[in-house]
């Protein structure tokens, strides 16, 4: 006796003619899912497990890292003597933030190079270079996205740095939604 699941009920061609879902390819087939759901119990746990890890795996919500497992991962040269600290408006309200020898002009390219060979993409129309310090905004690299972005925002790297003295400057490292 073939048993129907409250599911397959539900299915498109559940209210089709016999006519019309002789049409349908076999893996469409109400009858060929239940025989071999009664046949093969084993092998259709093993399907439903199988594609359930696929689903999870493929979705965009599967890697989605915490920020503060980003910010662990940049280049040393980047995070090399920068604390994690309380940031309220970041995402992940994390970041880092450290005060380094040297000028703004000399660590910017120590900044971009560094964070281009990690897969990150500076987004040129929102970087400023001064005296006073810099401002760079870096697309995550590709397939990465950022746990905790609100909806309709994209997530992105932000790297400040401010003048303290003449070879003194303090920069915070965060990511922020724009």
């Amino acid at each position: 006796m073939v048993r129907s699941s409250w599911w397959l009920g539900a299915l498109p061609w559940s209210s089709m003619s016999s006519s019309s879902s002789a049409l349908l390819l076999p893996w469409a087939n109400r009858l060929f899912w239940l025989q071999l759901r009664q046949k093969y119990p084993q092998l259709m746990r093993r399907f439903l497990v199988a594609a359930v890890f696929l689903f999870t795996t493929l979705s965009p919500a599967a890697w989605a890292e915490k920020p503060s497992v980003l910010l662990n991962t940049l280049p040393k040269e980047v995070r090399g003597k920068l604390a994690p600290l309380f940031m309220a408006n970041a995402i992940g309200q994390t970041g880092l933030n450290g005060q380094l020898n040297g000028t703004a002009e000399t660590l910017f390219p120590i900044v971009k190079s560094a964070l281009t060979k990690a897969g990150y993409s500076e987004q040129p129309i929102r970087t400023t270079i001064g005296p006073w310090g810099f401002s760079a905004t870096w697309a995550p690299p590709i397939g990465v996205s950022v746990d905790g972005t609100a909806s309709q925002k994209t997530a992105v790297l932000v790297t400040q740095a401010t003048a303290l003295g003449p070879e003194r400057v303090n920069l915070n490292v965060r990511f922020d939604g724009l």
